[in-house]
């Protein structure tokens, strides 16, 4: 069902090298992160207070398409405190931050600027305001990596095209397939926006951590944007 965004992506090339995310962390910071339960053996809610399977649950299944064998830990986005003092205590064990949902309509996100000090590169959908010439925060900052969105589908609104509505400008670096099917209990449905080209984003990016760690090359922000 998804398999058409993986192919145009390369990332089925990746994954038959060998390169499927595997002893890569991915945190996800975002609301409704419940996991499905076919999501169990890659994705924790790692405080587990999730009651809701929704928007969170969703980007952690489109990372885990691209990165099938990268392990997902959702963070509650309201608890902003504790999610920080718990990536304060393991930024060592995590790769990729992953924010989706932060900084609607364009405003300033300050809370997140004390992010930049982890070290650990932040992946950031740059957000659906429609805005030609701005892009949302923290996807706006300098040390981030902000991503737009690209419909891939043959059929539909925005097709094969940037959409409207994915924020635009000189601060986005790059933009990724943002369409996917959701499935749960027995029905499957259809989202997009820039919340899932983000995920999309470090996902791929997860794989291409795993063939760094193998050859000890250096992985920074830096070098991720460049890749």
């Amino acid at each position: 069902m998804n398999q058409e965004p993986l192919k145009l992506s390369n990332a089925t090339k990746w994954h038959s090298a060998g390169y499927t995310g595997k002893g890569v962390t991915i945190v996800i910071i975002d609301s409704a992160g419940k996991p499905r339960n076919h999501m169990r053996d890659y994705y924790v809610d790692i405080f587990e207070d999730q009651t809701e399977s929704g928007h969170g649950a969703n980007v952690g299944y489109v990372a885990h398409l691209y990165a099938p064998d990268a392990r997902i830990i959702f963070l509650d986005k309201r608890y902003r405190d504790r999610n920080y003092d718990w990536l304060v205590r393991n930024k060592d064990k995590v790769d990729l931050i992953n924010f989706s949902q932060a900084g609607v309509g364009g405003i300033s996100t300050p809370e997140y600027d004390k992010y930049k000090t982890l070290g650990v590169p932040m992946i950031c959908g740059a957000g659906n305001d429609y805005f030609e010439n701005k892009i949302s925060a923290p996807a706006r900052y300098d040390w981030t990596i902000a991503i737009g969105a690209y419909h891939w589908r043959q059929e539909g609104a925005f097709r094969n095209q940037v959409p409207a509505y994915s924020n635009k400008g000189a601060e986005l670096d790059a933009v990724a397939f943002a369409e996917y099917y959701m499935y749960d209990n027995g029905r499957s449905w259809l989202v997009d926006g820039t919340s899932y080209a983000a995920p999309t984003v470090s996902g791929l990016l997860a794989c291409y951590i795993q063939y760094a760690k193998e050859r000890d090359l250096s992985v920074d922000t830096e070098s991720l944007r460049k890749f």
